[in-house]
């Protein structure tokens, strides 16, 4: 007679349910990861960042955190001003000061630090000078709307 092969046990397809079910997380999350990261390289045209800058907001923007997703809304405002649309831009850049010093939490940072290494990633050579004014504009106005 010939060997019959035991029955899988409760356990070992639980084990199975979570192993799978990591998996396919994990996969999710790191596929839009690498996604994400054309984001912010420079040397992509603007259409192409601004489309993986939404969409990794969308995606997994539920999972970041408020340094994060201001550094998305910056690198959209950034796009955005290369591609000339400078009313955009600045609504971004204005939406991501709060999230920058946490002026909306109860972790308020003051801005000058996260200005000042704004202003470090701003003087890369690949942003146009232009998305860097539009930031300025931008702070000066929420400033203002601050004081």
């Amino acid at each position: 007679m010939p060997d019959i092969a035991p029955r899988d046990t409760p356990k070992q397809w639980l084990m199975a349910i979570v192993i799978w079910a990591f998996l396919g997380v994990w996969i999710y999350f790191f596929s839009f990861s690498l996604y994400a990261s054309g984001c912010r390289k420079f040397s992509h045209p603007a259409e192409e960042r601004l489309r993986k800058c939404e969409n990794s907001l969308r995606f997994t923007g539920f999972l970041l955190t408020d340094h994060q997703r201001a550094t998305n809304l910056i690198n959209q405002g950034i796009a955005q001003a290369d591609l000339g649309k400078d009313a955009k831009a600045i609504v971004l850049f204005f939406e991501a000061i709060p999230l920058l010093t946490g002026a909306n939490s109860s972790n308020f940072r003051p801005p000058q630090r996260q200005l000042e290494i704004l202003e470090r990633k701003m003087k890369d050579l690949a942003i146009p000078p232009r998305a860097h004014e539009l930031f300025r504009t931008a702070f000066d106005e929420w400033a203002k709307s601050r004081s």
